[in-house]
């Protein structure tokens, strides 16, 4: 195979030194200079002028092609000089701020395992390990306390973390003296923290609330409440307490929306004993069923949260959005009562226990409809397709259960399977309907 050389396209034209515009016809032409190529590009109106006629009679010409000329992208922009973590354990190490002194040690366990940094030892103080670290390059020694690593305090210093390699320490932090004397509650360093998780909150954050209360249908007398349940706990200050977030209200809310949703299947399901209710509640709430219900009224763009957080994810995080749904039931609980509170709860889910109700045993209706039938005669119930339509990757199928010639049902579905399943339930409940009307008429 022969290795062309051929030098890069020229970003001007050979004839007349013009720069070539974007979508520029162009005509390049093929030189060969012994050991190497030369290729000459020209414009359309320097080809006719010039080229067009000679160029083929030219030495050592070989061949000619036309084309549009493509512009080069942009220079990508500069990047953003950020902290490393390197860089940042030691600006920490050097501040002996209080706050950080969870994401100093898990930056140093970073470094460790990148082999950055080595542990040489290890004391105990007042009943707290310090880990002696030495960075092999320089020499340099840091000394660092195991902080408290339970597990409500852990998910708060990995916000931190993620902040501060997102965004370094704040401007009033890294003019500090490292004095920690000064760095106490309330000194212009732990204020910067705190005007600086401040800052987060969007400037609009009333309209907000009113758009979200439109789409909810529910307007809040103590707009406290409403603020206090989208408020995620990396939000919540500097000491993340349950009492600044939204993990009370989830508390509770989850507690009353158990309750009522408990209530109304116990009431609508009078024939079903605790275990397919039981069943049926965890089909209604569960985490994945409330983060979609979030996510029909847009609850994560509401919600009030740190920078590292939102930048890892957090505003579409299922968890993150089932939470703070049930932090709005219990904000609604406070502020309207247990009525008000069943109503908000039940425009939600009405919808989805009409689904429940073509479930009659809430699990396995093809099972069901079977166990009934063998009651009544030796001869199962069979299933007919009747129908498949839509394009290949997008099938519906129609089917019917019949028991010897009678129809008792039919139902649609993206499998065959599917579709069997919804036509049993159909069955079962027209086999109900059926057996109440009886009922009614022998009154």
């Amino acid at each position: 195979m022969n290795d062309w050389n051929i030098q890069s396209r020229s970003r001007l034209c050979h004839g007349c030194d013009n720069a070539f515009e974007d979508q520029q016809i162009y005509h390049s032409l093929l030189f060969s200079q012994k050991e190497t190529y030369e290729r000459q590009d020209v414009c359309n109106t320097c080809w006719k002028g010039q080229f067009s006629d000679t160029s083929g009679a030219a030495k050592g010409f070989i061949s000619h092609w036309q084309g549009r000329y493509q512009s080069p992208p942009p220079p990508p922009p500069e990047a953003i000089r950020k902290d490393t973590a390197e860089s940042l354990l030691r600006k920490l190490n050097e501040k002996k701020l209080p706050h950080y002194a969870g994401a100093l040690y898990i930056l140093a366990v970073m470094l460790e395992r990148k082999r950055v940094l080595k542990v040489r030892g290890q004391v105990r103080e007042k009943g707290q390990r310090i880990f002696i670290y030495e960075q092999a390059k320089t020499g340099d020694v840091f000394t660092i306390a195991e902080p408290d690593l339970s597990v409500e305090k852990l998910e708060r210093i990995q916000h931190d973390v993620a902040e501060l390699m997102e965004n370094g320490l704040p401007p009033e932090l890294e003019s500090e003296n490292g004095d920690p004397a000064r760095l106490k509650q309330g000194t212009n360093a732990e204020k910067s923290i705190r005007k600086r998780r401040a800052s987060m909150q969007k400037p609009d954050f009333e309209t907000l609330i009113l758009r979200l209360e439109s789409r909810i249908q529910y307007t809040f007398r103590d707009k406290k409440q409403i603020q206090l349940a989208l408020t995620h706990r990396s939000f919540s200050g500097l000491d993340a307490r349950s009492l600044d977030n939204n993990q009370r209200l989830e508390f509770l809310g989850d507690a009353v929306l158990q309750l009522i949703i408990t209530l109304e299947l116990y009431q609508r399901y009078s024939e079903h004993d605790e275990g397919p209710l039981t069943k049926a509640r965890a089909q209604l709430v569960n985490r994945r069923t409330l983060a979609n219900l979030a996510k029909i009224i847009d609850l994560g763009s509401c919600l009030l949260m740190s920078r590292g957080e939102e930048l890892s994810g957090g505003r579409e995080r299922s968890s993150a959005l089932a939470d703070a749904f049930e932090a709005i039931v219990g904000a609604v609980f406070i502020d309207a009562g247990y009525e008000g509170t069943k109503e908000f709860i039940l425009r939600f889910f009405n919808d989805h226990l009409g689904e429940l109700q073509i479930l009659p045993n809430l699990e396995n209706p093809k099972g069901e409809l079977q166990e009934y039938l063998q009651i009544q005669s030796n001869q199962p119930p069979h299933y007919e397709l009747l129908n498949v339509s839509g394009p290949d990757h997008d099938r519906s199928f129609e089917c019917a259960v019949l028991h010897g010639e009678k129809e008792l049902g039919r139902g649609c579905g993206k499998s065959k399977k599917e579709a069997e399943f919804h036509a049993a339930a159909e069955a079962l409940v027209n086999i109900r309907e059926n057996i109440n009307s009886d009922e009614a008429s022998k009154k």
